[in-house]
């Protein structure tokens, strides 16, 4: 079962950018949908970014949710910046 984490904490944040065993990220993240991916006929979408892997090959990651929780991340994420002042 897909599920998202979403997690406002500036600490955690540093962590995991400034990892030194995570990989290092190519910053070119794609968002790939298809319209009636679910068994209830329903949208998903993977998510994918390129990684460099330990040996210098570059690997592409790949995770798939809902359109449904993508949509949940993107409104918690628009409420924090709003709450934070950023405008729309």
């Amino acid at each position: 079962m897909e599920s998202v984490a979403i997690r406002f904490d500036d600490a955690a944040f540093d962590r995991v950018v400034h990892n030194s065993l995570a990989l290092r990220e190519g910053g070119d993240v794609c968002f790939v949908v298809k319209d009636h991916a679910t068994t209830g006929g329903k949208p998903a979408v993977v998510i994918t970014f390129s990684v460099a892997l330990p040996n210098g090959e570059i690997a592409t990651a790949q995770a798939v949710i809902t359109g449904e929780l993508l949509i949940v991340a993107g409104r918690a994420m628009e409420g924090r910046f709003a709450y934070l002042g950023i405008p729309r």
